[in-house]
């Protein structure tokens, strides 16, 4: 199954952030991501790429915020 023309990953993001991201062009679920799923993933690989950047450890609120867009994904 083709996918959508994707945006690539921001040249600024952390490298987890960026391997995150191009991994769920190889995943499953793939095949039935809507251009709105696409946008939710890089907006969770920018709130990713923010917390690993940052100089300061993630607190919890953080962890659960991107969990959270990052499940609505599976």
């Amino acid at each position: 199954v083709d996918l959508p023309e994707l945006p690539e990953p921001d040249e600024l993001w952390h490298p987890i952030a960026r391997d995150w991201y191009l991994s769920l062009r190889e995943s499953g679920q793939a095949v039935v991501y809507q251009p709105s799923d696409w946008a939710m993933a890089r907006y969770a690989a920018e709130l990713m790429s923010r917390g690993l950047n940052s100089d300061r450890p993630p607190n919890g609120q953080y962890v659960s915020a991107l969990d959270s867009v990052m499940a609505r994904l599976l």
